[in-house]
């Protein structure tokens, strides 16, 4: 027989909009548990003991079921497994929210978006810590007509390194802003963080949520009471914790963000700098074009799996930029983790055109030589769409029921989600707490 907790707030996930909702909520007073299905790895700035980890470990990460997920169509999914979530192996960019998305609703995250910056900080970074490569494409972007800019940063330049790359490792200097940072306040306040606790459902009397069902390492299950309750799980995690609780609605759409790494291949050494420092968003096709100098690992891999070996001993003298797309809502994801998500006509051209546009500024910045990646993917959202799923206030069909992540996001998307995520958690917290949700 499982024994039973009571709090007052049980937050499913520790991500960006997880942690959002923990801080304000622990500020107003609230008792909140915190479930992290992954174990607390600080931010180490390496490739095994840090980015692997944030993604279930190395028997996690092979499993296939934790941090990366493959799609019927043989496409890799990436995602954090964490205390900190994604932002664990984030790039640390702040895209606004679109409010074209949410006018339909009746909001547009303006407010709570500038609110989280300042709570935060965030800035395009100073010209010494973008690479020369980054430098060198930018000019030529800006040649050939295109608005390539400075990128707002989740990054404290004053700790940021000349010359480091490592940021999707977890940044070992303290510069970018993981969401862990605002969890671990949140538990010095008060909060109870239970790492390796998976929340297997959501428990309902009638029309009203009451709590979750956890499972913890070692099997044993326990009950989590309480009137309010926040899915925080990302977009894969928040629509399989429903489908289980009978929410069948949730995992019918999914978009993912496909992207690919073209590659220009220089002459010169390209000193690095941070990833993603600089880029331009094409919204009207549905395409993200920046920087994104990967470590020597990363590099290599992209390399492997392009059949391109050259990416390993020319990687000091290469400069990827990162194409990424506003995909259609093609996908699905059940209860057991089965993600399907094939890419349309449209999104494959959409791929195809940004490649096109990448060549032509890496060629005009001196690349002698251009190569494209394998299609990936990190943004899986729109599973819990509101309007579908939720509503305004993130509430699903159960009472005290709420979803806070990329789940929600009731279109296509295309662009970085921590932002959007946190300004979310801004809107629900206050909704929460009683201060009503405009």
């Amino acid at each position: 027989m499982a024994h039973t907790v009571e709090t007052d707030v049980v937050v499913v996930g520790s991500g960006p909009g997880g942690a959002g909702v923990v801080r304000d909520l622990t500020r107003a007073g609230k008792k909140v548990h915190v479930l992290e299905m992954g174990r607390d790895v600080p931010p180490l700035g390496t490739a095994f003991g840090g980015a692997m980890s944030y993604t279930g470990g190395l028997l996690g990460t092979l499993s296939m079921r934790q941090g990366v997920l493959l799609t019927g169509e043989m496409l890799t999914i990436m995602r954090g497994v964490t205390t900190g979530g994604s932002s664990m192996v984030y790039l640390g960019t702040a895209h606004d929210p679109d409010p074209e998305m949410w006018a339909p609703f009746g909001f547009d995250l303006k407010t709570e978006a500038e609110q989280r910056k300042q709570e935060i900080g965030v800035a395009p970074l100073p010209d010494a810590l973008i690479g020369s490569g980054a430098h060198a494409v930018g000019k030529a972007a800006v040649d050939l007509g295109y608005d390539w800019t400075g990128l707002n940063k989740f990054v404290d330049p004053k700790k940021c390194v000349e010359g480091c790359n490592l940021c999707i490792y977890g940044c070992p200097h303290g510069a970018k802003w993981h969401a862990r940072d605002w969890i671990m306040t949140a538990v010095s306040a008060g909060a109870t963080l239970l790492n390796e606790h998976k929340c297997e459902r959501v428990l309902t009397e009638g029309d009203r949520a009451i709590g979750v069902r956890v499972t913890e390492r070692g099997g044993r299950s326990f009950d989590l009471h309480a009137p309010k309750i926040v899915l925080a799980a990302g977009g894969i995690g928040s629509p399989a914790i429903l489908r289980n609780t009978g929410v069948t609605e949730a995992g019918r759409s999914l978009f993912f963000d496909p992207f690919v790494m073209t590659t220009g291949v220089f002459d010169a050494v390209q000193r690095p700098g941070a990833m993603m420092a600089t880029g331009m968003h094409l919204k009207k096709e549905g395409i993200l074009i920046t920087d994104l100098q990967y470590p020597f690992l990363m590099m290599a891999l992209q390399g492997v799996m392009a059949v391109k070996p050259s990416a390993i001993w020319r990687y000091r003298q290469s400069l990827p930029l990162m194409i990424k797309i506003r995909d259609e809502m093609t996908g699905t994801i059940d209860e057991s983790l089965r993600v399907t998500k094939p890419l349309t006509r449209n999104d494959r051209d959409k791929l195809a055109e940004g490649k096109r546009i990448a060549t032509k500024i890496l060629e005009a910045a001196g690349a002698k030589e251009v190569w494209h990646s394998r299609i990936g993917a990190a943004h899986p959202g729109g599973t819990c769409a509101m309007g579908t799923v939720v509503d305004e206030n993130l509430e699903t069909r159960f009472k005290g029921l709420h979803v806070c992540d990329a789940s929600v996001v009731p279109v296509p998307f295309g662009i970085p989600p921590t932002l959007t995520c946190l300004a979310l958690s801004k809107r629900l917290a206050r909704h929460l707490v009683g201060n009503g949700a405009s």
